[in-house]
């Protein structure tokens, strides 16, 4: 039982660190895509990234949610 609390705990901070990289990881892309909108260019994988982030970071802040170590704030 203790190999599973182990990886369990193991599980919910790769989520957590995950979910913080890819919040910011969204943030920079976010901004990066409208100043090139304003000058006039643009990337084209940027949005479809930006989305598929999106997902991945309700996924993680879903695993987080249902995770037993987080306390009730």
């Amino acid at each position: 039982m203790k190999y599973f609390t182990a990886f369990d705990s193991l599980l919910e901070k790769i989520s957590r660190y995950g979910l913080i990289a890819c919040l910011f990881i969204i943030l920079g892309l976010a901004v990066l895509a409208i100043v090139l909108r304003w000058l006039g260019s643009s990337m084209m994988w940027i949005e479809p990234l930006l989305r598929h982030l999106v997902f991945l970071s309700a996924f993680l802040g879903g695993s987080l949610a249902t995770s037993t170590n987080v306390p009730f704030n």
